[in-house]
């Protein structure tokens, strides 16, 4: 499954970039809601989350990606692992996405965010974009972590520990060997019915020969 593995590099790397622009972003929001203080409560909440989620982020999903080149079936790596911690990242981003989306739509009126204060029009502009790159971000995890979760499935009912193993390493859509030959020799190697078994050879009868024909 080399598509897989790719795949899983791509959407690790993609949701390594988009948290640290979510960091960079969610910083500066924090930076402005200083100076707006008549909106901190409702505002705040958004960027303090895009700041925790991203960290989160940047701190798994960069060992995730740099341990598995360095060292091959690490637990880490392991599938199991990945879609249980990828569901957890996934829901952060969409529960930071949704609060997103509820604080501009309650705020700003405008969705132009033509503002004359340049404070206000910033604001408006960077939690647009931190609703958009939560988003994103969700999609993508979520997408890889079904996907994941799926094909870990497909591994498992034929025969495969793909659950304890990486996705470089897993047969996801191959027979197991052990399982596939052992079916095989349950097919080829059964009873015979004793109707259809060889008779046992009868015993020679010797020849008795006449006094008349020597």
């Amino acid at each position: 499954m080399g598509y897989l593995s790719v795949a899983r590099l791509v959407v690790l790397v993609v949701a390594l970039v988009f948290s640290v622009i979510v960091l960079g972003i969610s910083a500066d929001m924090v930076t402005i809601d200083k100076d707006l203080e008549r909106w901190y409560d409702i505002s705040s909440i958004g960027p303090e989350l895009g700041v925790a989620i991203s960290v989160i982020s940047i701190v798994s999903l960069l060992p995730m990606i740099i341990v598995d080149f360095l060292r091959r079936g690490a637990f880490t790596s392991w599938v199991i692992v990945e879609v249980s911690w990828l569901s957890v990242l996934w829901i952060l981003w969409l529960s930071t996405g949704a609060y997103s989306a509820w604080a501009y739509g309650l705020m700003f009126v405008f969705s132009d965010c033509d503002y004359i204060a340049n404070t206000v029009s910033q604001l408006c502009q960077e939690y647009k974009a931190l609703e958009a790159f939560s988003f994103l971000t969700w999609i993508i995890l979520m997408a890889y972590a079904v996907v994941l979760m799926i094909f870990a499935f497909m591994g498992q009912s034929r025969g495969n520990k793909t659950w304890t193993s990486t996705v470089r390493d897993a047969s996801f859509l191959a027979h197991s060997k052990v399982g596939y030959e052992g079916h095989q020799t349950a097919q080829v190697a059964h009873p015979v019915h004793p109707a259809h078994a060889a008779a046992p050879p009868s015993p020679a009868i010797p020849m008795q020969v006449s006094p008349s024909q020597v």
